[in-house]
């Protein structure tokens, strides 16, 4: 979790504790301001810094803040405290006045001062990154105090405290439900960028671009004006909706920083193929923001707008990741590439652009290493599309970044062929050629519901991006087609043990909830005059497992599924099928299980150490031309990337040798029934492509297509 308080660096206003100094926070007008019956003036102690604290006291008739009630040398003492940023000793002296206050407070005047004291309190434990701590006081002082004025600061360093802990729900609920007009300047403004964060971390993204907005207008001499421009692009990056930015742009209309929401609309039209009203909003941006850093990026989206590039219809390019973690993966699928366009040389050891002949044609294949960040993949798709001239790009392989790819891809107007497992919304410029998570988790879901009669489902899965998303993926699949999730578990991802995640799925964690069946047992013991715990006698100690599933979805690579999966058989749960993802398709998981894993199923393309159940011939070709060139058993990713070869070559060879990326788009859009390595292939009317998935199962040590 980032620290609240430095995401807040350029609130540079700074104000002074006058509680010895003199003289009025708000200026002489206000130091004559009446005092109501608690003796506690409505104006507080501001902040003296960016923290996101204040402290209570009154005015005095020369306009100097004095702490009140018979408390007053307490408080006096605490605020000194303050001043002084001691903060171990401001945390007991005021926990200590607390204590006293909650015990002697018999008027309004020292319930106020008990409320000064939490809050102090609160203040010493927030300055050290406590904030969890500081909540609770800060929500007794909020909730207690009696003056308006105050008690909208106490709001305040509640909803920052629970903004530091994380609790961004809440601290959008408590920022929300404070009047700005109760407070000071400088912490309306902290309070309004609580609240964009809020919006954000909430994921109420077009209330978050607003409020970034609102504060730039009220602020922008006083914060850091690129922070907010930062925060405001992160947020206007996430509104998929025209007309919501179209909003933004007529109620912001003066703002200075205007062209962020102009950039994000023209770029959202040019994806959504609607050039004219793109081109009416770079009209805008370029006549309103002559010289923002958003013209030449946006002339050059139009230039792509639409695909109307003329590109070499021979030239190919491929995203790959030739180096870090996923390097084999991707250089396994260059030569799959290779080998589809003819152009592959044991000799070649180097990976760049290469030429062969084949059948009187020439085809280039172009290669950038995509890396293993975002960035990396964003600034070698760049290369290919703007200086290479690609005609289409086969890539990415990793999920990493791939929105952001797709985004890029429809601004640049160039057909993709995605590897990913991670699908975009169809009828950009990106086709998913991969093993989608949607698609595994409804085919799986479908089989074992469809086929195999079950209906009863458990999920486990590890607590990290992969996992939760194909657990929610494989629950609304499950849903979708008439069947139940009973339980669900998730363990760190660096989890080696399974015991505890596979007793609390099947109820043996917290055997004080069976109660029943514990007295039952310690009964038979009684009635059988048994007393010592041993092999024999186990089952009248132990409770058994609650297995109320038919199947069990395991979301993980081979090595920890081979792990996983024996767990289940160690504590008694027998009789349950096993399913997966394409990643099971993999020798590994049979060799570490072994028979354990007997019976699993889980969807692919290809069918490792086999061959598929249709489009055999070209299935046993590539098979066999992979084999002899390599050395080596092709898999499923192997295999997709050779089919997204086969699909460029069709779609190219129909074209001339020079033409735009909008006819290679429409052509690709008309591909239908192709054989492939990886089974048929077509492209659906709303741009998608389509391929259907096998269900293979583990039968004898070996994998055998089901279906």
């Amino acid at each position: 979790m980032r620290n609240f308080r430095a995401t807040l660096p350029s609130i540079s206003l700074v104000f002074a504790l006058t509680a010895c100094s003199g003289g009025s926070v708000r200026g002489e007008a206000e130091t004559k301001s009446s005092q109501p019956a608690s003796g506690i003036s409505t104006q507080a102690l501001r902040p003296t810094h960016s923290d996101g604290v204040v402290a209570t006291a009154t005015h005095d008739r020369n306009g100097t803040l004095q702490p009140v009630g018979h408390a007053r040398k307490d408080i006096q003492a605490l605020l000194q405290l303050y001043q002084s940023r001691k903060w171990i000793e401001l945390e007991a002296k005021s926990a200590k006045l607390v204590r006293q206050l909650e015990i002697s407070a018999s008027n309004d005047s020292d319930q106020s001062a008990l409320q000064a004291a939490r809050n102090l309190q609160g203040m010493a434990l927030l300055f050290q990154n406590k904030p969890a701590e500081a909540m609770p006081l800060f929500s007794e002082a909020h909730g207690k105090e009696k003056d308006a004025g105050i008690k909208a600061y106490y709001g305040y360093n509640l909803a920052s405290a629970q903004a530091e802990a994380g609790n961004w729900a809440e601290a959008r609920k408590t920022s929300e439900s404070i009047s700005p007009e109760s407070l000071d300047r400088t912490t309306r403004i902290k309070l309004l960028s609580l609240k964009a964060r809020g919006l954000a971390a909430t994921e109420a993204h077009a209330a978050a671009a607003r409020a970034w907005l609102e504060l730039f207008g009220q602020a922008s001499e006083a914060l850091d004006s690129q922070m907010i421009r930062d925060r405001l692009a992160e947020s206007l990056e996430k509104i998929e909706d025209p007309v919501l930015l179209a909003s933004l742009r007529d109620d912001f209309l003066l703002s200075r920083i205007g062209d962020e929401i102009l950039w994000r609309l023209n770029r959202l039209l040019i994806s959504s193929g609607r050039e004219e009203e793109a081109k009416a909003t770079f009209d805008e941006l370029a006549s309103r923001f002559p010289n923002s850093k958003y013209i030449a990026k946006a002339q050059e989206g139009l230039r792509g707008a639409g695909g109307n590039v003329e590109v070499r219809t021979r030239r190919i390019g491929a995203l790959l990741p030739l180096s870090g973690a996923r390097a084999r993966e991707g250089r396994k699928a260059l030569q799959s590439l290779q080998l589809q366009l003819g152009i592959y040389r044991p000799e070649d050891e180097k990976v760049g652009a290469r030429k062969a002949p084949e059948s009187g044609e020439d085809w280039e294949l172009l290669v950038e290493d995509s890396g293993e960040t975002e960035a990396s993949t964003l600034a070698a798709l760049e290369r290919l599309a703007q200086v290479e001239q690609v005609a289409a790009i086969v890539g990415p392989v990793t999920s990493k970044g791939i929105e952001a790819v797709g985004k890029r891809a429809d601004e640049l107007g160039i057909p993709m062929i995605s590897l990913a497992q991670l699908p975009l919304a169809p009828g950009g410029w990106v086709l998913n050629g991969g093993k989608t998570s949607v698609s595994q988790t409804r085919e799986i879901a479908r089989h074992a519901i469809q086929g195999l009669k079950l209906s009863r489902f458990a999920i486990v899965h590890p607590r990290d991006k992969f996992g939760e998303q194909y657990a929610k993926l494989f629950w609304d699949a499950v849903e979708e087609f008439g069947g139940e999730v009973r339980g669900i578990e998730s363990y760190a991802p660096t989890e080696t043990d399974f015991r505890s995640t596979v007793e609390k799925l099947v109820g043996l964690s917290w055997p004080e909830a069976r109660n029943r069946e514990v007295n039952a047992l310690a009964r038979q013991r009684v009635q059988l005059n048994i007393t010592k715990r041993t092999m024999k006698t186990e089952k009248f100690f132990a409770l058994p497992p609650i297995v109320d599933f038919d199947a069990v979805f395991i979301a993980d690579e081979p090595k920890i599924t081979a792990q996983l999966i024996p767990t289940f058989a160690y504590r008694d749960v027998e009789g349950v099928r096993y399913l997966g993802t394409s990643l099971w398709n993999s020798p590994q998981l049979i060799a570490r299980a072994a028979n354990q894993v007997e019976g699993a199923l889980f969807p692919d393309v290809f069918q490792f150490g086999g061959v598929p159940a249709d489009s055999q011939n070209t299935a046993t070709k590539f098979r066999s031309d992979y084999r002899a060139t390599f050395h080596q058993e092709p898999d499923s990713g192997d295999a997709l990337a050779f089919d997204a070869g086969a699909i460029l070559k069709w779609v190219l060879k129909t074209l001339p040798e020079t033409t735009t990326r909008a006819e290679i788009r429409e052509q690709l859009r008309k591909l239908d029934n192709l054989p492939g390595a990886a089974g048929r292939i077509s492209v659906t009317p709303d741009g998608s492509l389509q391929r259907k998935l096998q269900i293979i199962e583990i039968k004898g040590g070996k994998f055998t297509v089901v279906r």
